[in-house]
């Protein structure tokens, strides 16, 4: 178990409600092992915001700085590099277990508990899928249950003593713990071996699966052999975008056939979402080939896997380790809409959070017909005398000030600087509108930031 590390964590999350602010500094521990490479391997959701890293031996007192080497959301894992060399000394890298030998196996979860003792948790058979995170990625994740009462958080999972994955998830009810599979760190081991890490490639549909339905197979012009997935919609970030066209039928991809529940059979794994051949041993600029029913005719199509471009969404995924960009006029505190702000509303946020934010979140995140770059939307407003009668306003979308078009948080600062109407007029969807005297809105502004103690 020498290759069992803790990582101490110190982070300071952005405040969306405040966004000029950040919050408390908090401190958590969570676990890793060295890898090939003189490497340390470890999930990454728990490293967002972080400030500074430290890791230590298992047993050991001493921290160590580690620093990023690679830290991708998209697939949960992380990698750190620690330059004393000091930490390395007694400490055996693990050995990745290939795709071969998981299936069917069971696994041994190595862990230090809170008072520093070892501890080895046996898990049940594993089951594999593809645990789809829309609308971004895809990733092979391991289920399994177990006898921890405490963890899931980078702990290694081993099989015959070799790395099977790494521990994203874990809930204490069901005892069930979820694994992001070796294939994955593999994946990104081989990424990074020319020094520049690509990421994960990016593809996706809205999709139907076709279930047997006769009417549907009919409609479509499907052969009795012809099984696949109909195509409702391809977001336009996505790889094979104009390629793949809406109404058309997936059937096979690389080669391998996919079935009306839009599952293939895994060499490995039995059978899988197909969002797998796409995920699974791929890198940004691979091939794909496609075979699809379009107008009722076979059709084969090939594209260039393509990797998650972030900014590109009208409404950020990701927004971790950066400060929310917001602009503030006359105490109208405005940002940009990201799902970091949704999370504001807690837990259940998809549910909670704001309903008109939500729609567009769910409708529009990946339109490409549209000149907006991102949403605004009004935070709150900062009382003072020249936003009288407004005080309650906060989370409303902006469209227009004095009839532009906003398409980003940008749009602001521009429109308003090239004002001659001696007005402000702020059009909100719903209909709602909030006006302030320019030149008063104006001056007011740096008052209001050292009222309220906001940098300039």
């Amino acid at each position: 178990m020498a290759n069992n590390i803790t990582i101490t964590v110190t982070a300071q999350q952005h405040d969306y409600n405040s966004p000029w602010q950040k919050r408390d500094i908090t401190k958590h521990t969570l676990s890793g092992c060295v890898i090939e490479g003189d490497l340390v391997l470890t999930a990454a959701y728990s490293l967002t915001d972080a400030v500074l890293l430290e890791v230590s031996k298992p047993g050991g007192t001493k921290k160590y700085r580690a620093d990023v080497v690679v830290k991708d959301y998209h697939c949960g894992l992380a990698l750190l590099r620690v330059s004393d060399r000091e930490f390395f000394r007694g400490i055996a890298p693990s050995r990745i277990r290939t795709a071969s030998g998981i299936a069917g196996k069971k696994g041994v979860i190595r862990k230090w508990d809170s008072l520093g003792a070892a501890r080895e948790y046996t898990t049940e058979t594993i089951i594999s899928s593809m645990r789809t995170y829309k609308p971004n990625y895809a990733v092979l994740m391991h289920q399994l249950s177990t006898n921890m009462s405490e963890g899931g958080d980078g702990d290694p999972v081993f099989i015959d003593g070799e790395l099977a994955g790494i521990t994203t998830g874990f809930d204490n009810e069901t005892k069930m713990v979820y694994v992001i599979s070796s294939e994955t760190v593999l994946r990104m081991l081989g990424d990074i071996k020319d020094g520049r890490y690509d990421g994960m490639p990016f593809f996706w549909v809205d999709y139907l699966e076709i279930n047997s339905d006769v009417n549907l197979r009919e409609m479509l012009g499907l052969t009795e052999r012809e099984t696949g997935v109909y195509v409702n919609r391809i977001c336009g970030k996505s790889s094979g975008f104009r390629i793949l066209k809406e109404g058309d039928v997936i059937i096979e991809i690389n080669g391998r056939t996919i079935d009306d529940d839009g599952m293939f059979t895994s060499d490995h794994y039995g059978r899988l979402n197909f969002y797998g051949l796409l995920y699974l041993n791929t890198s940004v600029g691979d091939t794909v080939s496609m075979t699809v029913v379009r107008d009722k005719k076979q059709l084969k199509l090939k594209f260039n896997l393509r990797p998650v471009d972030d900014e590109s969404f009208l409404i950020p995924e990701l927004c971790y380790d950066s400060r929310p960009a917001f602009a503030i006029i006359g105490g109208l505190v405005f940002q940009e809409l990201t799902r970091g702000y949704l999370e504001t509303w807690g837990k259940n946020w998809s549910k909670s959070a704001d309903n008109r934010m939500l729609y567009i979140y769910m409708t529009r995140n990946m339109d490409t017909s549209t000149d907006k770059t991102r949403m605004v939307i009004l935070n709150r407003v900062l009382p003072a005398a020249c936003n009288y009668g407004y005080h309650d306003k906060n989370n409303l979308i902006l469209e227009r000030i004095n009839g532009h078009i906003i398409n980003n948080i940008q749009d602001i600062e521009k429109i308003i600087s090239q004002l001659k109407d001696p007005f402000i007029r702020f059009n909100f969807v719903g209909g709602e509108s909030i006006v302030l005297g320019r030149e008063e809105a104006i001056k007011a502004t740096d008052n209001i930031r050292k009222t309220y103690n906001i940098p300039d």
